[in-house]
């Protein structure tokens, strides 16, 4: 699966490549509750079929879509 995940990062454009590797160490190294301080990132918990899913945008075309774990 992790497989896939990074060849598929390798195929977006490179802003939002940068965009997702400051977005991944920021939640690496504060936690999920960051992402509320920045605005920009729109964070969101989801309803519907994906009610456990979290969604944080990384432009106005890509959204990351993730569960947390605790």
């Amino acid at each position: 699966k992790l497989k896939k995940v990074i060849k598929a990062l390798d195929k977006l454009p490179k802003n939002i490549q940068s965009v997702y590797s400051y977005w991944s160490h920021l939640v690496t190294a504060n936690g999920v509750n960051k992402l509320r301080e920045i605005k920009s990132f729109h964070f969101e918990k989801l309803k519907g079929k994906r009610q456990r899913q979290y969604s944080s945008r990384l432009s106005k075309g890509y959204r990351v879509f993730f569960e947390v774990n605790t």
